[in-house]
């Protein structure tokens, strides 16, 4: 009656219930019985059993997480009554984009309010943009790398993940890296994000 769950590089939730709970990888598998959840981080254990979840981090210290309650329904997160995922996203793409920017413009002005000043004034000193991705994201890297030089006026390269990890990538403080993933989750996207963070000056 008990399931131990251990959170090593991979995506690792736990749901909360009543009188169960459960262990996914993502939130979708939980929404059809409860949407209360927790993340593990890195290294963490959760013992689960009916009664309710237990936190160990990877010293096998106990630990508390936050318990989380999804506010979004099932629907947003299924095909919506297209006969595929990519078909949908391709038709959300108006949406999604808007979605996105009408935040940050108010009065015909681009606004970044929400970051304090010595934030913003770091992007004075770019002069060089690395984007790196897998997949269809990559292919979105490459759209990016032409909008970005052309609204910009600052070059840009495009790397696939999996091959930037591998290499010795010249990056210093005036190196802007974005990365790319669809999910939030790409393993090779986010190893290359930690190397690029370690490997800086």
């Amino acid at each position: 009656d008990t399931i131990f769950a251990v959170k090593r590089e991979s995506p690792l939730i736990v749901g909360w219930g009543e009188g169960e709970n459960f262990v996914a990888s993502d939130i979708p598998a939980l929404l059809k019985y409860t949407r209360k959840y927790s993340v593990l981080e890195e290294g963490d254990m959760a013992v689960c059993t009916t009664e309710g979840i237990r936190f160990y981090n990877e010293f096998g210290e106990p630990v508390e997480r936050q318990q989380l309650t999804v506010d979004w329904d099932m629907e947003a997160a299924e095909k919506g009554g297209y006969p595929h995922f990519m078909l949908k996203e391709i038709m959300e793409q108006p949406r999604a984009l808007k979605a996105t920017i009408a935040p940050r413009i108010k009065n015909g002005k681009i606004v970044l309010d929400d970051f304090d000043e010595a934030f913003r004034a770091d992007f004075r000193y770019i002069n060089r943009i690395v984007i790196t991705a897998c997949g269809s994201a990559y292919h979105a890297g490459c759209v990016g790398r032409y909008m970005i030089e052309s609204l910009c006026r600052v070059p840009v390269e495009v790397d696939v993940a999996s091959e930037l990890r591998y290499r010795h990538p010249i990056v210093d403080e005036h190196t802007l890296l974005i990365a790319v993933s669809q999910s939030g989750e790409t393993a090779d996207t986010i190893a290359a994000l930690s190397l690029i963070h370690i490997s800086e000056p």
